[in-house]
């Protein structure tokens, strides 16, 4: 009797290498979501746009307003996405009475934005869109963002605002305007 207890641990033994190894064989490397579904991870999302590819779980990191004297230009933002590990800048014209106020003392209106991001001591990522400028104003807001950048470390970004007169002179550059970083 003493014969078969060895026999039946070795085949104990055996039977779990082999159960462990076809485990190994089926599964599934961990991957992140965004790389799995054809989208980037981190330094590989450097220069993409995040649309349709990061923007469905991002989230705004920090935000500042962009005031040219007493004039609200919009909202600059650095957002950033989890499952992708990237950041991106997001500029957000004005809008509704801001803008209708401005309009109706023939002030430069917000028209657009030429969005940047950039890791620090990296090549700042220049706009997604090739004409940033919004006709849909005064009735919404128009957002422009940069491509994207590596988010697992700081992140940065500024945007140059454009603005018209009523008598339709522009878009004219309001200049850069930097930050946040984070």
């Amino acid at each position: 009797m003493s014969a078969k207890r060895p026999s039946s641990r070795l085949l104990r033994l055996v039977s779990a290498l082999i159960v462990a190894l076809g485990l190994a064989m089926f599964a599934v490397p961990a991957v992140p979501a965004s790389a799995a579904t054809g989208g980037c991870y981190g330094a590989s999302c450097t220069g993409l746009d995040p649309t349709g590819r990061c923007d469905g779980d991002a989230y705004t990191v920090y935000s500042i307003a962009i005031n040219d004297a007493a004039l609200y230009l919009g909202q600059l933002d650095l957002r950033y996405s989890p499952s992708c590990k990237a950041n991106w800048g997001r500029f957000s014209t004005a809008s509704g009475s801001r803008y209708i106020a401005l309009w109706n003392y023939n002030q430069p209106t917000p028209y657009g934005g030429r969005v940047t991001a950039w890791n620090p001591g990296g090549v700042s990522q220049q706009p997604v869109q090739r004409y940033p400028t919004c006709e849909a104003a005064p009735f919404s807001t128009c957002s422009f963002w940069s491509k994207m950048v590596d988010g697992r470390g700081t992140a940065c970004t500024g945007v140059e605002p454009y603005t018209r007169t009523l008598n339709g002179n522009g878009p004219e550059s309001r200049g850069w305007y930097w930050g946040p970083c984070a």
